[in-house]
C-alpha cells in the first residue's frame, strides 16, 4: 500500500515507529512545496539518544551524495565515495535520524514542525545533496529564522489536509507509546558514512 495512504496503525501490539513515520512523511511528500521528495529513495532510521535529555537534536537528514549529487569528493591527500545504497531495488540518497525518546518526548507541534524542517533540507533536484542557499551557511541561509518561516505555510496546509492527530507517536509521548503498546520498534540503522581513500 502507498505509505501516504495507509492508516494509521491500530495493533494494540508492537508498535512499528518507522512504519508510521513513514506513513506521516509520505503524506507531506505529497504536497507541492515537498513534491520532489521520493520515498523510494530515503532510508528512515532510529537512533537511542545517549542521554535522557530535552536538549540536543530531535532529527536529522543526511545527504548520500556530495554537493549537486556527485558520488566523490577530493579533499587534501583523500578521495571520498559514496557506496551506492540499494534496497528492495531502489538506490536510496537520504538518511533521516530519529533521536528517540527525545523526539517522542516532544509536543505534536514541534513534531510536525520538525519532520517538514528535515524533508524541506532535501534538494529540491532529490539528487542526494541538500538544499544549498548562497553563502557559508549554506544548510540554512543566511537567517535561521527566514528558514523557519519557510515552513510554516507548508505547516498550516498540511493540518488542514491531513489529520495527523491519529499517529499514535504524534500526540503520545515514548512513556504513553510504552504503555499502550507491547514494544515499540523500528528501523535502527548505523549513520551512513563515505568511503576513504587515500589519492
Amino acid at each position: 500500500m502507498n505509505p501516504a495512504e495507509a492508516p494509521p496503525q491500530r495493533r494494540l501490539k508492537a508498535y512499528d515507529l518507522t512504519t508510521e513515520l513513514e506513513k506521516v512523511i509520505a503524506r507531506l511528500a505529497s504536497l507541492d512545496e515537498l513534491s520532489h521528495i521520493k520515498m523510494t529513495g530515503m532510508i528512515l532510521t532510529l537512533t537511542q539518544c545517549r542521554k535522557n535529555s530535552y536538549h540536543g537534536i530531535y532529527a536529522a537528514v543526511k545527504p548520500l551524495r556530495f554537493e549537486s549529487g556527485k558520488r566523490e569528493k577530493v579533499v587534501d591527500k583523500h578521495r571520498f565515495i559514496w557506496p551506492k545504497y540499494v534496497i528492495d531495488g531502489y538506490i536510496k540518497l537520504y538518511q533521516m535520524i530519529f533521536y528517540i525518546p527525545r523526539f517522542l518526548d516532544v509536543s505534536f507541534e514541534e513534531k510536525l514542525l520538525t519532520i517538514i524542517h528535515e524533508m524541506y533540507h532535501i534538494s529540491p533536484r532529490f539528487n542526494g545533496d541538500l538544499r544549498r542557499f548562497p553563502g557559508k551557511n549554506y544548510a540554512h541561509g543566511y537567517s535561521r529564522e527566514e528558514f523557519d518561516k519557510a515552513l510554516i505555510p507548508i505547516r498550516d496546509k498540511a493540518l488542514k489536509r491531513f489529520k495527523f492527530q491519529n499517529f499514535d507517536f504524534m500526540t503520545m509521548n515514548f512513556k504513553k507509546l510504552r504503555a499502550k503498546y507491547d514494544s515499540i520498534v523500528g528501523n535502527m540503522f548505523r549513520n551512513l558514512e563515505p568511503e576513504r581513500f587515500k589519492k
